[in-house]
């Protein structure tokens, strides 16, 4: 797939091959109109260990999402978080679907509630995905992708 990229960003290629399969299937939707928006996964994981005080980051990862225009944020305990947050470009999965990461740097605190918002067209309301230390203790299972 990666090496289907250059293609994929490449208008003149998207029209030829759009005026193909049209050819064939003639009710084909063009790229950009007539496509349904798909819901995002979401996944939230540790990039450093989440022990003792020492800053962490954790990273919310969205796939798989069409159209590309979406928002991305972090809730601390309900609190939306602004300091301390980078966003990666939104970037083609070479598939059709986008894809886009946000990290967040911060100190573990005891008790806390971290989330990962997710705003898209195909979604009635925003996706919370929560990360909480309590997800360490409760699940037996590797860091990361928990979605409530």
């Amino acid at each position: 797939l990666r090496r289907m990229q250059p293609m994929n960003l490449d208008t003149t290629f998207k029209t030829a091959t759009y005026r193909y399969v049209s050819a064939l299937i003639p009710d084909c939707p063009r790229e950009g109109r007539d496509h349904t928006p798909v819901q995002p996964s979401v996944r939230i994981k540790s990039k450093t260990p989440l022990s003792g005080h020492h800053p962490a980051m954790l990273v919310c990862s969205v796939y798989d999402f069409f159209p590309s225009e979406i928002k991305v944020s972090w809730l601390r305990d309900g609190q939306e978080v602004t300091s301390d947050v980078t966003s990666t470009e939104v970037m083609p999965n070479g598939d059709w679907y986008y894809q886009t990461h946000s990290y967040l740097e911060y100190t573990p605190r005891s008790g806390e509630n971290i989330s990962c918002v997710v705003e898209h067209a195909s979604l009635k309301e925003p996706l919370i995905t929560d990360w909480g230390l309590r997800h360490l203790h409760l699940f037996d299972k590797p860091e990361g992708f928990y979605t409530i």
